[in-house]
């Protein structure tokens, strides 16, 4: 056993903390991000016998401390785990709690262990582990005096085959109230057998509890075996009411799938029942096969009073009674929003409930897949709109926002089409900032043929260089100039040691210059490109491809392009600055593309069959086809971030025309085809083009919170290039959405026919909503011709931006454009990589601003408060009690709603003898000092070691190379300053 002191310490005397973010709504119940909190002592323990000596120490001192698991099975020899330590936190240290498996020797009735932990202290928390096989309960949680339990935290746990309940909360008779302030989230509660042992069985059993969340989790499976003679109690059940306190119970966005009994407030009796105190059931998923001889309720509420029961879902094909409401002794019951197979049943004299647009006719086929418990909604749903807005909450049961388009839905789940409802785009992977292993290098003056690729006697080319190099290489241009026209084939890394081909300066970049094509890279995999420019290649700049392996997506894939310039390529026609084909799982990051292609044709970036793509962060001017092309079959590429200058007769080409034998994948006989799948455009800025965006043959595509100036025909393009024949059925294009744009344009610029829509397209299953149109030289004027009607529009309003003409298309607070936009689950940064509001504004850059001249922006105050006068940024302003001011925390970009968001320096293993490398978790658009003193008593003693580090989210790392002086120093982390928001 290793036993250490969690210490957490940072200088203040700067500008601010950096942060952490905050635990948020997870999209799959059963599951939670692993936590990563220590406090006290740290007991590191890999074997039974450690854990029960970390547990009576940790009982002894009786202070909050933190016990962490290796992985490993942990078998009890033992009745249970009895936790007398208040704060105490348990947890898997690596995260995975499938790894972490503290269980009995045995199982059932009469299992060994009568428990796993037993808690008889405040504030304890138990993590990222699996648990169970006992005899009695996995956790048991007492209420009773003289232990009065309050603060339990159960997260990311897996608990499994526990013979009666799997959580209980005790309380005795003579106590008014139990367990108190409890959290159970992410969990998963299961029998494996599909069946409990015996009909005394419950999953979460909670007496007299006051203040309890439990949220996120999933329950399988808890209902009674043949020849057993009673119902399975609940999956979720709080009752014995408390008849001092409001019990104010919080249970939503649980999946319960074939147990006997769902969510249940009371049993029985009046004292048996529930003193709601606002008590909420919502957002949760119940669905039970009726293959259990005791198939019951769904929720059903007993003597309860005072709870509302908004927007669940429940079906039951079997059972009479999805939802119930029982007893005379109940009062003030809500039922909204839910979506039911029958009757919602009031029974046993219950009064009349606040009934609101509740649905009691569900069907089987309105839900993804109801056999297998998933009751999300499918297109075309009759519970589609069908709901009740209501005030109290705006989420459904993935977390996803309420509502998508219209209105609410009734039941858990709130429909989103395929283009509203895909996650945030893929973050750039880190196995791209892998250190390389071994460089082979390249400079102008160098000799192939004398050359061994040392920086002292370095190859002339790539081609020679390239010869060389196995995973973890990386060949490394000095400045200078060289010729183009260079292919290489099979460049192979791995995930833990990619291959790399960069410039060894990033500021003064090696030029590719000339040849057929710049560089050529065929079947790449695991390769990032950085730090290069090329220029004056007469057909493509830079090409990678699957070397016509068409049909294999294995063949090109895993490849980062970074800080690339590219620019003047071709000139005559369809030459492309980046030649993309057959490409998979790719990123093209920070980089610049002028002048490619000629005569209105070629691209700055040409896609044909390319897939799950990302470009962001990067520049297109002067371009003559496109700026950006995806064709050929591409699907789930996500364009954001990225400013648009004259980019062409159409800057973004969603779709094209691609030749029938060179579709990734080949075409389809049997399916319908499309040019392209899963396009996203979002938070870029468009200036000037023929058109911004042309949707051309794709489907399921969006485009969103764009900022659009000035185009100079059409505001934007729907064709279809690519028709059906008897061989190939093509989709039109259509079932794409145009939301959240700010358009700001003269209408003496464009087409007598501003949105232009050809032959062969499905413009009626288009989307538009939430736009700002303004013709700033004839606001009158500034209706376009429409599609389809939009909805939510605003049409020649001013959206009041800054300075248009200097280029700063940002607005205040008090523009209409301010938070008027559709939130997606895409959006979660602006193209100043500053986070979206919810709702968010329009166009590329969220509201900037401060009008109540605080200091802090009121984007920023927004965010985390909800307005701007929550926090006015004086010193003694602490939100979240971190001991970090409000202001502090803005100026570091930190929550400072969030007391475990904070500034901290991390050490990790010196690489050298002398050698101290410090990390920090970063926020885009800051800058970070790093200082050291050997005698921190004297503030004057501290040495700059670093100044203006610019930020490199989401860690910062830097290397202390000269510790020999000193066995002991400390580290300060200063945020030395921050870009403003409002920049053009």
């Amino acid at each position: 056993m290793t036993i250490g002191k969690a210490v957490l310490r940072a200088w203040r005397g700067g500008l601010g903390w950096l942060a952490v973010g905050a635990l948020s709504a997870v999209a799959t119940p059963g599951y939670a991000p692993p936590l990563s909190l220590t406090v006290g002592t740290i007991y590191e323990v890999a074997t039974m016998a450690e854990l029960k000596e970390a547990l009576a120490l940790a009982n002894a001192a009786a202070e909050p401390a933190t016990i962490l698991l290796a992985d490993h099975t942990y078998v009890l020899d033992l009745p249970a785990l009895h936790v007398t330590c208040p704060g105490l936190i348990i947890r898997g240290a690596g995260g995975d709690r499938d790894q972490v498996v503290i269980r009995g020797p045995d199982e059932g009735p009469d299992a060994s262990a009568t428990h796993v932990f037993l808690i008889s202290a405040d504030d304890v928390t138990l993590a990222d582990m699996t648990f169970g096989y006992c005899r009695y309960h996995g956790v048991q949680i007492q209420g009773e005096s003289p232990h009065d339990v309050s603060g339990t935290r159960i997260h990311n746990c897996r608990i499994i085959n526990c013979n009666q309940q799997f959580i209980k909360g005790s309380s005795s008779d003579s106590d008014p109230v139990g367990a108190t302030d409890g959290i159970i989230e992410g969990c998963w509660f299961e029998f494996t057998s599909g069946w409990a042992y015996q009909d005394y069985t419950g999953g979460i059993d909670i007496h007299k509890g006051v203040n309890w969340v439990v949220r996120d989790n999933r329950f399988l499976s808890i209902r009674s075996p043949a020849g057993q003679s009673g119902i399975a109690e609940h999956a979720i059940h709080f009752w014995k009411r408390s008849p001092t306190l409001p019990q104010h119970i919080v249970v939503e966005r649980n999946w319960i799938i074939n147990c006997d009994r769902g969510i249940g407030f009371g049993l029985g009796g009046f004292e048996d029942g529930h003193h709601g105190g606002g008590s909420v059931i919502r957002n949760n998923m119940v669905y039970n096969d009726g293959a259990g001889p005791h198939t019951d309720v769904g929720i059903g509420l007993e003597n309860a009073d005072d709870v509302h029961v908004d927007n669940n879902t429940v079906y039951i094909p079997s059972y009479w009674a999805p939802m119930e409401f029982r007893f005379a002794g109940s009062s003030n019951l809500v039922f909204r929003n839910n979506l039911v197979n029958r009757p919602i049943q009031n029974r046993d004299g219950a009064p009349t409930p606040q009934w609101t647009a509740n649905l009691e006719s569900a069907q089987a086929d309105w839900f993804v897949d109801a056999s297998a418990g998933d009751l999300r909604l499918s297109a075309g749903a009759a519970a589609i709109d069908l709901g009740a807005p209501l005030p109290e909450f705006s989420d459904d049961v993935d977390g996803a926002r309420r509502p998508v388009l219209g209105g609410w839905d009734a039941g858990a789940h709130e429909f989103s089409p395929a283009w509203a409802s895909a996650p945030p785009p893929a973050p750039e992977p880190p196995w791209s900032h892998i250190p390389p292993e071994r460089e082979v290098h390249i400079a102008p003056d160098g000799s192939d043929a004398g050359g061994d690729g040392s920086p002292e006697r370095p190859y002339a080319s790539l081609t020679r260089a390239a010869q060389l190099v196995g995973p973890g290489d990386a060949l490394v241009l000095a400045p200078g100039t060289y010729p183009g026209g260079t292919f290489l084939h099979n460049l192979t890394g791995t995930e833990l040691a990619p291959i790399r081909i960069r410039g060894a300066d990033p500021q003064n970049r090696p030029i590719l210059q000339g040849g057929s094509e710049g560089l050529h890279l065929v079947r790449p995999r695991y390769l990032v490109v950085e730090h290069l420019e090329i220029a004056g290649a007469e057909h493509n700049g830079l090409n990678g491809d699957d070397g016509g392996d068409y049909d294999n997506p294995d063949a090109a894939r895993y490849v980062v392009f970074r800080n690339l310039y590219i620019h003047d390529i071709g000139g005559s026609g369809n030459q492309d600055g980046l030649k993309l084909s057959g490409l998979n799982d790719y990123w093209v990051l920070d980089s610049a593309f002028a002048r490619c292609g000629g005569n209105a044709s070629g691209s700055g970036i040409d896609h044909v069959g390319c897939h799950r793509g990302v470009i962001a962060r990067c520049r297109f001017e002067n371009m003559s086809g496109n700026a950006i092309q995806c064709k050929g079959g591409s699907t789930q590429i996500d364009i954001l971030h990225c400013r648009f200058r004259q980019g062409g007769q159409r800057a973004i080409n969603i779709g094209g025309s691609t030749g029938f034998s060179f579709f990734r994948p080949p075409l389809s006989g049997s399916a319908v085809n499309a040019e392209a799948r899963g396009i996203r455009v979002i938070a870029n800025l468009f200036e000037g083009g023929t058109t911004p965006v042309a949707f051309v043959g794709c489907v399921d595509s969006v485009v969103a919170n764009n900022t659009i100036v000035d185009p100079e025909n059409w505001l934007l393009r729907i064709l279809q290039e690519t028709v059906s024949t008897p061989e190939f059925e093509f989709a039109p294009s259509g079932h794409s959405a145009f939301v959240n744009n700010l358009l700001y344009f003269r209408r003496e610029a464009l087409s007598s026919t501003d949105i232009n829509v050809g032959s062969n397209t499905d413009p009626d299953s288009f989307t538009f909503a939430h736009n700002l149109w303004y013709a700033h030289d004839q606001p009158a004027q500034s209706t376009p011709d429409f599609p389809i009607p939009e909805t939510h529009s605003i049409i020649g309003t001013d959206p009041m931006l800054n300075d248009p003409a200097a280029g700063r298309y940002t607005f205040d607070a008090d523009s209409p454009a301010a938070q008027a936009g559709l939130h997606l689950p895409a959006l979660n940064l602006d193209l100043e990589q500053r986070p979206f509001l919810r709702p968010p504004s329009l166009g590329a850059r969220e509201l900037t601003g401060d009008l109540d001249m605080d200091g802090l922006d009121d984007a920023w105050e927004i965010y985390f408060f909800g307005n701007t006068h929550a926090t006015r940024g004086a010193d003694d302003e602490d939100a979240d009690g971190d001991a970090s001011p409000d202001r502090s925390e803005y100026i570091a970009g930190t929550d400072p709603t969030n007391p475990d968001s904070r500034l901290h320096l991390r050490l990790v293993h010196p690489p050298s003898p002398h050698s101290i490398a410090l990390h920090w978790p970063s926020t885009q658009n800051r800058f970070y000092g790093v200082y050291r003193s050997h005698n921190p008593a004297q503030s004057a003693s501290y040495l700059e070691l670093a100044a203006d580090l610019p930020a490199s989210p989401p860690t910062n790392t830097f290397s202390d190379t000269n510790t020999a002086s000193s066995h002991y120093a400390v580290y300060r982390l200063r945020v030395e300053w921050m870009e403003p928001a409002d920049s053009p």
